[in-house]
């Protein structure tokens, strides 16, 4: 048996591997040292395959991936491939060779190539035969909103780990070479995933797993009573969802203080800024913590201020923030203990015999925070402010008029004319009137609390008025004369002192005479003429008298139109025209008409022409002598006709209009 080997190609293997023809030498020695030679030529045919292959999945049971990767020489292709492996007597001539093993042990797969040129190759490797890897998969507890942890438990059998193929509900992959995961699942309720495991060989292993997740507790925290102070109530406010119910917790407050879980924690806090967290494990497993800033607000300060405190008065209570926090919202005012009102500033009217009043304030504030403040006020006696003047009731302007104070419990005073201060030192006041104006005097009255009352009297002050007014006159004859008596009324503003009087008897001449007295305003008394009327039976018009006033305390009268009255002096004329007055005229004319009954007349005024200017059907004729004034403002100048017709007599006539 030859052991050492020498080729020309300086080769010492027993077999060697050729590209070119020629001649080759093999010199072989065997363990005696004994040598023998011997020579080939060969002739090539051309360039052999490159045999080979790769492989994988070599598990136990699986098919093994034997994959061809022969490289035929350019110009030729492979036209055989034998496949064998020493097992069971398995061969294959396909491309590629997939055998399946059911032992774990190392066995030879080996592959001859031949190509289009007649050369072949071969090539041969050991497989070892793994048993196939298991898997699981293990979860904890899953809740919504948390990561849900899904691990990989592997047996690999001998094999060498590769990675992990997760497969989400979603079919979404996850390639790992950790043997665990974490998944955040939104909603609730049962979802499935797949895992492969890899190995270096090949080989794999699969495992699902369900899981059901849990709805966790939505968290909320309700935050009462937050006032510096006072006892804050924190109130689990959690939807712990379906049938489940929170299994156990904490409240805390940081740095400060930790409790375990109850509905309700409760805690009294200074004011300031904090922060409360709840932190629960509901009854399905799921967990959670919430965190929610609690701000503990300053308590509002209830205080007031009170003005006008006297017996009688109005009092007035205002609220004084003299911290200001958040806004006040109520208020609630208990006054004498029954009387409760509201509002930031209130009016009481005090009426008590006592001298102090209990007064309490409560106020609460947009945060809902309160503060209450309870005293008594005292109570004062009010001033009573009165005031006379000494104005006459026949003054002239200007005039002074005094006012003097006749105020009780006061100490300060303020007067004041149309609304304006004019004195606010001075006891009493002097007004120096000197025009046709209201005055509006006011007097206010104050004592050392400020507790006031107000008086006010209004002076109608105007340019005095000399107006006398002659009604109801009334004659009584004898022989051709007359007694003339009549009433005077004082419609002016001043006091009558002194009148000229005249009466007359149309076409005859006047008498006159003068009155004195003291007629006040509103006044009327009655005067009869000492001298008599003479009546003439010869003239025209002798059945009326007249008798009118002149020079109200020797000055001209303020009003001609009622200061001239006239009376027949028979209630039998039965219709007659007394006179006419003033013709010629240009602005109006008076025809006085008598009769004995009252009576509706027609009165018609004609132009020469004929073209009626006015026709008046309803001239009211109701006393026994009756005045008819005409408006000749739009008459033309000249000559026009009358005619008064009571439906039995007519009277007629004729003016002239300049």
């Amino acid at each position: 048996q030859a052991v050492n080997y020498l080729w020309n190609t300086t080769d010492t293997t027993p077999s060697i591997t050729i590209t070119t023809g020629g001649q080759y030498t093999l010199q072989a020695t065997n363990s005696n040292g004994c040598v023998v030679n011997d020579t080939i030529n060969i002739t090539l045919l051309g360039i052999a395959p490159t045999a080979n292959f790769t492989y994988n999945n070599n598990c136990k049971g699986n098919n093994i991936n034997c994959i061809n990767t022969s490289v035929s020489p350019a110009g030729t292709t492979i036209t055989a491939n034998k496949w064998a492996i020493n097992y069971a007597g398995i061969t294959g001539s396909g491309i590629n060779f997939n055998p399946v093993v059911n032992d774990t042990l190392t066995y030879v797969v080996s592959l001859k190539i031949s190509s289009s040129n007649g050369c072949s190759n071969s090539v041969q490797k050991n497989i070892k035969i793994y048993n196939q890897p298991k898997v699981s998969i293990t979860t904890l507890n899953s809740c919504t909103n948390d990561s849900t942890q899904l691990k990989a438990l592997p047996t690999m059998q001998g094999n060498v780990f590769d990675y992990y193929q997760w497969t989400a509900p979603n079919a979404t992959t996850i390639t790992t070479s950790s043997n665990n995961i974490k998944q955040y699942i939104s909603t609730s309720g049962n979802s499935t995933y797949t895992l492969q495991l890899f190995t270096t060989n090949g080989c794999s292993a699969n495992a699902t797993k369900s899981i059901y997740t849990y709805q966790a507790p939505n968290l909320a925290i309700d935050i009462q009573n937050n006032c510096a102070n006072n006892t804050v109530i924190c109130v689990d406010k959690t939807n712990y969802y379906g049938p489940y119910s929170v299994l156990n917790g904490t409240w805390s407050i940081q740095g400060i203080d930790t409790t375990n879980y109850s509905n309700y924690y409760f805690k009294k806090l200074p004011q300031g800024n904090y922060t409360i967290t709840l932190t629960v494990q509901a009854s399905n497993g799921c967990k959670g913590t919430y965190s929610k800033p609690l701000r503990v607000y300053a308590l509002p300060i209830a205080n007031y201020a009170v003005s006008n405190n006297c017996n009688g008065n109005n009092a007035i209570f205002n609220y004084v923030n003299t911290v200001p926090n958040a806004p006040i919202k109520l208020y609630s005012w208990t006054i004498n203990s029954t009387n409760v009102y509201s509002g930031s500033s209130i009016n009481y009217l005090i009426n008590n015999t006592l001298d102090s009043l209990p007064i309490s304030l409560t106020v609460i504030d947009t945060n809902n925070c309160k503060g209450t403040i309870t005293n008594k006020i005292k109570i004062y006696t009010a001033p009573n402010a009165t005031f006379t003047n000494d104005l006459s009731s026949n003054y002239d302007l200007p005039t002074t008029i005094n006012f003097n104070n006749t105020s009780t419990n006061a100490t300060q005073y303020t007067w004041y004319v149309n609304n304006l201060p004019v004195s606010t030192t001075t006891l009493n006041y002097t007004l120096n009137a000197t025009t046709e104006t209201n005055y509006n005097i006011k007097l206010i009255a104050k004592n050392l609390v400020q507790c006031a009352d107000s008086i006010t009297q209004v002076l109608e002050l105007s340019k005095r008025v000399n107006d006398v007014m002659i009604s109801t006159v009334t004659t009584t004859q004898n022989n051709n004369y007359a007694q003339v008596t009549c009433l005077l009324t004082n419609i002016g503003t001043r006091t009558l002192q002194h009148l000229q009087l005249y009466a007359q008897v149309a076409g005859n001449d006047a008498i006159n005479e003068t009155w004195a007295g003291n007629l006040l305003t509103g006044e009327t008394v009655l005067y009869t003429f000492t001298s008599k009327l003479h009546i003439n039976p010869l003239k025209k018009y002798n059945d009326a008298v007249c008798v009118w006033a002149t020079q109200p305390n020797n000055f001209d009268n303020s009003n001609m139109s009622n200061n001239r009255a006239c009376a027949a002096l028979s209630t039998t004329t039965d219709f007659k025209l007394s006179t006419i007055y003033q013709n010629p005229e240009n602005k109006s004319i008076l025809i006085t008409v008598l009769t004995k009954t009252p009576t509706i007349a027609h009165l018609t005024i004609n132009d020469l022409s004929g073209k009626i200017i006015i026709d008046n059907t309803n001239l009211n004729l109701t006393q026994p002598y009756n005045e008819v004034f005409i408006d000749l403002t739009k008459f033309a100048s000249g000559i026009y006709k009358y005619s008064i017709d009571n439906g039995t007599q007519q009277l007629t006539g004729s003016f002239y209009v300049q």
